[in-house]
């Protein structure tokens, strides 16, 4: 298979890998309702896995998305053109699923469906959703209001400190320290559940992706402390991540408020800190897993939108016939995988990659 084309700029295989593992564990995480017949407490044990998989999803969102925020930081990219760019690449396809979605839920799975709010990015904005209709949307809603917000703040810090590094650093510190504290805030005052009352509410959580940020800034504007981060924070992140593993596995998140807290700084750091040691990474030894790597990384998106719909479809038509045996399962489970595999690719080369491209008819940079 021919490697398809990129979004633009040069492939890095480790960034690719890092999206690749992203996607794969979060579909993992999806498909075990298919085996809770067999094994509850295993279906369950994925639960932290899907927390890392998601959070690396951002940083990684963050560290690529910090490479158009520092042209603002820097004055060579108007507002509206990073706006133009941004939705150009990540409404069209949402919007698709959205429609998608309204259209499977209401006359094939016959369950309650979304509002208006989904269509506004509102649906999780200052509260959990109350449906259980397009659950993986959270996310977007999160990077939506994310690639909303933060680029006016740069322009005030841009207009108030002048262009450059001080603007860039001053966004991402102010970020670091006002969402953790609105998260104890929150905690605090009325004590929600960690992962749908903190993890997927959008103005709890638009920190986790400066952690990728502020790694672009430093890799942009502090080079000579960038080379020398690598291994070394890899490993620290590495003791964060299993860290938090062993924190979770030992005690109950329900009940410790400050490891729910805790969660939301500590796992995105300990994703963000293997960020540049993968970007050094610049091909896989081996040239069919370059290849297939970065498919994957190309398709993510699509296929992250689609995937929770048709297990959602087979878990309707096809659960208990995964109930009966495990080989059942895992059959039924590498049929999905391969038709969201195939249908991802599909939709991104058809409609993703032509809407992305799009935008360069609006904008200059």
């Amino acid at each position: 298979m021919k490697a398809l084309p990129s979004l633009g700029g040069s492939r890095v295989f480790g960034l690719d890998l890092m999206r690749a593992l992203s996607l794969i564990l979060i579909m993992c995480v999806h498909a075990s309702p298919l085996f809770v017949a067999h094994s509850m407490a295993g279906a369950r044990s994925l639960i932290p896995i899907g927390v890392i998989a998601v959070e690396i999803f951002f940083v990684l969102s963050g560290f690529l998305i910090g490479q158009i925020l520092l042209k603002l930081a820097d004055d060579r990219l108007t507002l509206k053109g990073f706006l133009l760019r941004r939705w150009f690449r990540t409404l069209p396809n949402y919007f698709l699923f959205l429609i998608l979605n309204f259209l499977v839920y209401a006359f094939v799975l016959q369950v309650q469906v979304g509002d208006w709010r989904y269509f506004v990015f509102a649906q999780n904005l200052f509260a959990p959703m109350q449906v259980a209709f397009f659950p993986e949307s959270w996310t977007l809603a999160a990077e939506e209001w994310f690639y909303f917000l933060t680029p006016m703040l740069l322009v005030v810090a841009r207009a108030l400190l002048g262009p450059g590094r001080r603007a860039f650093f001053a966004v991402a510190i102010f970020a670091l320290l006002l969402y953790p504290a609105m998260r104890i805030a929150a905690v605090v005052l009325g004590d929600p559940h960690w992962d749908e009352g903190i993890r997927k509410v959008v103005y709890l959580r638009l920190d986790t992706m400066m952690y990728g940020v502020a790694l672009a800034g430093v890799k942009h504007y502090l080079p000579h402390v960038w080379q020398r981060l690598g291994g070394n924070l890899a490993i620290v992140g590495a003791a964060l991540l299993l860290g938090w593993l062993a924190a979770y596995a030992l005690i109950d998140i329900e009940k410790a408020e400050w490891l729910a807290v805790l969660t939301f700084s500590v796992v995105p750091a300990g994703c963000a800190a293997f960020l540049p040691y993968l970007d050094r990474w610049q091909r896989a030894s081996v040239p069919f897993w370059d290849r297939w790597i970065t498919n994957l990384s190309l398709w993510s998106y699509s296929m992250y939108l689609l995937h929770f719909l048709l297990m959602m479809v087979v878990l309707k038509f096809g659960f208990e016939f995964a109930s009966q045996s495990l080989l059942n399962a895992f059959g039924i489970v590498l049929v999905w995988a391969f038709v969201v595999g195939y249908l991802g690719g599909k939709v991104y080369r058809y409609f993703e990659l032509p809407c992305t491209n799009l935008r360069d008819r609006f904008t200059s940079s």
